[in-house]
C-alpha cells in the first residue's frame, strides 16, 4: 500500500487537482491501520508513525500535505475559515504546505524531542487537542529559538479550532505588548509575556500549562480571558500536542 500511496503522490504532483483523491487515499489506508493497531478512538490520520516509522513516511510524504487538504480533513472547518487560516499565515490560496514535526502521543511530552525534530526554525503551527473538546494553537512566523526570551513577531496569533460542540476558526489578533509575541525555553513555548497561551513539553508539569488572554492577544468582547481558549485556566486533560512546520 505505501508503494501504492508513493506512485500516487507523484502521479498527483504534476496535477494540484490530484491532491485531493490522494489524500483520501492516504486517510483510507492510515484509517485501516489504526484501527487494526489501534482499536481505540479515531486518532488524526496521520499516526501511522505509531510503529516508529516516522522515516519512512516522511520520505514518501506522508508526513507533508497541501494547509487546504489537511484543514479541511483533519479539522473539518468550512472553505471560509480554511481561507481565513491561509490567509492568516500569508499562504496562497490552496498553496501552502504543512508538515508533521512533532505529536506529543507519539513522541512523548518532551521539549528535547521536539527541538530535535524541529530544526529549520521556519514557521510553525502548534495545535492542541484536549478531553473537554477544545481545540486551539497558535501559529509563529519565525520559529522557535529556545532562548528564555520574548520577542516580537508581528504575524504571530492565536486560534480557537472548537470550542467541545462546534467547530468554527477564532482567530486572536496581538492588541498590545507586541514585544513579547512569543517566548521558548528549555520545556516551554508560549505566546504573550503574560501566559496568554503558555504550553509547557514537561511530562510531569504539563497539567500546568495555561491560558490568560488579553496581555498582548485581544480576547473576544465579553468573552471570559482564562477559559476562551480551553475551557478552563489550567489543569488541561491532553489529547495530543501537534506542532506542523509551514513549507
Amino acid at each position: 500500500e505505501l508503494d501504492k500511496l508513493l506512485q500516487a503522490k507523484k502521479d498527483a504532483s504534476a496535477d494540484p487537482a490530484a491532491y485531493i483523491t490522494w489524500a483520501k487515499d492516504v486517510k483510507r489506508v492510515l484509517k485501516s491501520a489504526e484501527e487494526a493497531e489501534l482499536k481505540a478512538r479515531e486518532a488524526p490520520w496521520f499516526k501511522m508513525d505509531l510503529d516508529g516509522r516516522r522515516k519512512q513516511l516522511e520520505d514518501l510524504g506522508l508526513l507533508t500535505l497541501p494547509a487546504h487538504v489537511l484543514v479541511r480533513s483533519q479539522w473539518g472547518l468550512t472553505e471560509a475559515d480554511t481561507a481565513q487560516l491561509e490567509a492568516a499565515m500569508e499562504l496562497g490560496p490552496q498553496q501552502g504546505l504543512l508538515q508533521l514535526v512533532f505529536r506529543a502521543s507519539i513522541d512523548d511530552f518532551a521539549c528535547d524531542k521536539f527541538k530535535a525534530l524541529y530544526k529549520s526554525g521556519k514557521p510553525s503551527l502548534c495545535v492542541i487537542y484536549l478531553e473537554n473538546g477544545f481545540i486551539f494553537g497558535g501559529y509563529t512566523s519565525v520559529g522557535w529559538n529556545f532562548s528564555g526570551k520574548f520577542r516580537p513577531v508581528p504575524k504571530a496569533f492565536l486560534f480557537r479550532l472548537s470550542d467541545g460542540s462546534s467547530r468554527r476558526l477564532i482567530i486572536l489578533r496581538q492588541h498590545q505588548n507586541e514585544h513579547r509575541a512569543t517566548g521558548s525555553n528549555s520545556t516551554t513555548i508560549a505566546w504573550g509575556g503574560n501566559q496568554d497561551l503558555w504550553v509547557s513539553f514537561d511530562k510531569a508539569k504539563c497539567d500546568a500549562s495555561d491560558s490568560n488572554l488579553g496581555n498582548t492577544y485581544k480576547c473576544p468582547d465579553g468573552a471570559d480571558p482564562q477559559t476562551f481558549l480551553a475551557g478552563s485556566h489550567t489543569k488541561w486533560i491532553f489529547q495530543d500536542i501537534e506542532v506542523y512546520q509551514v513549507l
